[in-house]
């Protein structure tokens, strides 16, 4: 069984996890606000245009004769094309106000996205300390059965002989059984502790 690495783990954690990707996100968009803001120091242009046209089913023509839509619509039609250019003056202060906002908004979203990646960061390193842990608890689980399970067999040994009552035999056993189970306990408790960190890889926990 294999201990991922915590900076392997952060590594690939701080690329997909939803928290640093909304904070990356807020960061993208608070610097696009100050362009935004800035593009208020310069000149702009605008341009409209309008058609226009009426019609009247019982509109008559001089003659007393119903005119048509399409003939009612050429005579009636108009059209508009404007343009109109704006010249930032009075307004410098507003935009220059606005701007520094701005940016103190990206200076927000910066350390928030640094707080973020210090909270995964602590997170992994958590996770990998328990499952050291974990993994040091399943070694010296292991070495107690090993060892227990030698005792057992010159116990039992002895008692084929009768140089050992039933008491002992038994305590014998009942030793090397709980060493067993504290290994099998530990070894699951390693498996979840390193599958932990798997999800920070983007891996499903699956058990």
């Amino acid at each position: 069984m294999k201990l991922n690495k915590a900076d392997e783990v952060y590594a690939i954690a701080v690329d997909i996890m939803p928290q640093i990707k909304k904070a990356n996100y807020t960061l993208e968009s608070s610097e696009i606000d100050v362009n935004i803001a800035k593009s208020n120091y310069y000149p702009s242009l605008s341009l409209s245009a309008q058609w226009g046209a009426s019609a009247n089913w019982l509109m008559e023509d001089p003659n007393g004769f119903n005119r048509s839509l399409g003939d009612q619509i050429n005579s009636t039609k108009n059209t508009y094309i404007g343009a109109s250019l704006n010249i930032p003056i009075f307004n410098k202060l507003q935009t220059r106000t606005n701007v520094k906002n701005a940016r103190i908004s990206v200076l927000d979203a910066k350390f928030s996205l640094q707080q973020e990646k210090l909270a995964l960061r602590k997170e992994i390193q958590q996770a990998y300390a328990d499952a050291l842990a974990a993994y040091n608890k399943y070694l010296s689980s292991y070495e107690a059965v090993m060892s227990y399970k030698e005792s057992f067999r010159y116990t039992e040994q002895k008692f084929s002989v009768g140089l050992v009552n039933s008491v002992d035999f038994n305590v014998a056993k009942t030793d090397f059984t709980r060493a067993q189970s504290d290994l099998l306990q530990s070894k699951y408790e390693y498996i979840l502790r390193n599958k932990i960190l798997d999800f920070y890889k983007g891996i499903p926990i699956v058990l």
